[in-house]
């Protein structure tokens, strides 16, 4: 779920050469060509499966052949939200550049480059690295605007009230309003937002769920600032909690949260203030801020002490293990060597939690820090909520 910026998620990356296409090039006369150059689609949407699917082609205007050797891919967000990840990064991909066919002199290749959609609006830049006979060619580079897709423009978000300000909220309904569906609201890690859970939502949608991403204050839309799972982030959370729970269609039975990094912190201690909550989904959450104040990474440090204080009351209020044990059933995922989130204190409350008698899963990477494999995270969280909900 976690978008992950420094990114937590991984990029799956497909691409594919669709066709080599003779097209006519003028011949310039010996000296005076152009270099090889790229050109395709200016705007590109997201398909329904929250894919960028971008066709482009390379154009050899030389005698020579054209020989690709690297490939790079250049990603700009330009969401209009408060976020903390990084808003420009790059990926070499130069397995890609092994799979394009060499372009003869004078001809062209059309190909196609598939990545999951990562933002809702920004930019991506195609960069493609090769040579000749005769030595190197300057760069082949080709931009293109991003745009949301079917999907994200099927379901924006609204703004709720909340005790604390205003809260950004965005609702995929069951697909039955007359029926009974499951419902899960899911809480964003310290680096994204409401919406960057977009696929994760999509995932569980189709499976039925009713699905609700909030945005914590501080982050997305949702007005006011950061306070490390305070009372301005309890507070949202309720309005959205109370929000998914009135939703015509959901089974009041089979209700969920799932939280990510500061998110499952911030779930974790709406579990524990609701009997109602019959699942929770907690992945590399701080469990313990008294011991992170001293245990966690620098950065961690001091995000915590600028939020949250360092008054032994509040960061007691924001301890989950200081708090009651929730009724639901629980799963713990978490990377062994987590800085951001020592691991200590997510063994500590799986340790409370069985001691208590809840029903309690794991799933452990040992080698893996707060940067949890996005694919096993998912694989797990999906079947844990399949044996509970049967969805």
């Amino acid at each position: 779920m976690k978008p992950t910026t420094s990114r937590t998620t991984v990029l799956a990356i497909v691409a594919a050469c669709l066709a080599a296409a003779t097209v006519f090039t003028p011949r310039a006369s010996a000296g005076d060509a152009p270099p090889p150059y790229m050109n395709g689609v200016d705007t590109v949407r997201a398909d329904g499966e929250l894919v960028w699917n971008v066709d482009y082609q390379i154009v050899n205007t030389l005698d020579t052949g054209f020989f690709p050797d690297s490939f790079r891919v250049d990603f700009e967000n330009a969401d209009d939200v408060r976020m903390r990840g990084e808003r420009r990064w790059r990926e070499n991909i130069d397995a890609l550049a092994k799979g394009i066919l060499p372009v003869s002199g004078h001809d062209s290749l059309q190909a196609s480059y598939f990545c999951p959609a990562r933002f809702e609006h920004g930019r991506l830049t195609l960069v493609l690295y090769g040579h000749t006979t005769t030595g190197t060619v300057p760069p082949l580079s080709h931009t293109v605007e991003l745009r949301p897709g079917p999907f994200e423009t099927s379901y924006p978000s609204a703004l709720l009230e909340s005790a604390k300000g205003k809260v950004e909220f965005t609702l995929l309904p069951p697909g039955n309003p007359e029926g009974r569906a499951p419902a899960i609201l899911i809480v964003h890690d310290e680096l994204g937002h409401g919406r960057t859970a977009l696929p994760v939502a999509r995932m569980l949608s189709r499976r039925g769920y009713a699905v609700a991403l909030v945005s914590m204050p501080g982050f997305g839309r949702s007005s006011g600032e950061a306070d490390w799972c305070g009372p301005a982030t309890a507070a949202a959370l309720e309005a959205a909690w109370a929000k998914l729970r009135a939703t015509p269609g959901v089974d009041p039975a089979r209700l969920a949260v799932w939280g990510s990094g500061r998110g499952a912190t911030a779930a974790a201690l709406l579990a524990a203030r609701h009997p109602e909550v019959a699942a929770l989904v907690a992945q590399s959450g701080t469990y313990d801020l008294a011991a992170a104040v001293t245990a966690a990474d620098a950065p961690t440090r001091a995000s915590i002490a600028a939020e949250a204080g360092k008054d032994a009351a509040a960061l007691r209020a924001r301890t989950v293990l200081r708090q009651p044990i929730p009724k639901c059933a629980v799963l713990l995922v978490h990377g062994e060597l987590d800085t951001t989130a020592p691991a200590a204190a997510a063994h500590a409350y799986e340790a409370a939690l069985r001691k208590a008698g809840a029903k309690v899963e794991t799933r452990w990477f040992a080698d893996r820090g707060h940067d949890a494999p996005q694919a096993a995270v998912r694989s797990a969280a999906m079947a844990f909520l399949r044996k509970l909900f049967g969805n």
